[in-house]
């Protein structure tokens, strides 16, 4: 809502017309002008640091829950080599350096899904995947694990 500049000639000098004209007068709607924004500025600063106030003091926000699936692939092309190891060593030593460095974090579930691993090849079986390590919490261990055998 704001205040024009009428209602302070009319508004508030209506009731005093000997300070209309005069240079009181300016000095006047100056400071009425100052008095209104302060007001209106203390509204909404007291509104506005309520709300955070309210806001804090009776919802509690939980942590949310971070869920992140391991998708490896065990399929046979990743026995080729690649620079000093074959893919698939290094692929392994990467999650588990990576499953290492997540296991501080509260609130995080890991979980870990292979493919290209249980059937043979050839042919290719785009069906060949299975959850080898579910969702669970502090489950990097098992990540690590499952890896190694």
């Amino acid at each position: 809502m704001a205040i024009s500049k009428k209602y302070f000639d009319v508004g508030c000098f209506s009731r005093f017309p000997s300070l209309r004209g005069t240079k009181q007068s300016s000095t006047m709607k100056q400071i009425a002008s100052f008095l209104a924004m302060t007001v209106y500025l203390f509204f909404f600063l007291s509104l506005f640091s309520s709300t955070k106030a309210f806001s804090q003091t009776s919802v509690k926000q939980k942590k949310q829950l971070t869920r992140i699936l391991f998708l490896f692939d065990a399929s046979q092309s990743m026995y080729a080599r690649w620079e000093t190891n074959t893919k698939f060593e290094i692929a392994k030593k990467l999650l588990s350096e990576m499953v290492d460095s997540l296991q501080p974090i509260d609130d995080l579930e890991l979980a870990m899904r292979v493919y290209g691993h249980t059937k043979r090849y050839p042919p290719q079986d785009c069906d060949d995947t299975r959850l080898e390590v579910p969702f669970g919490k502090q489950n990097g261990f098992h990540i690590k694990k499952r890896l190694s055998e």
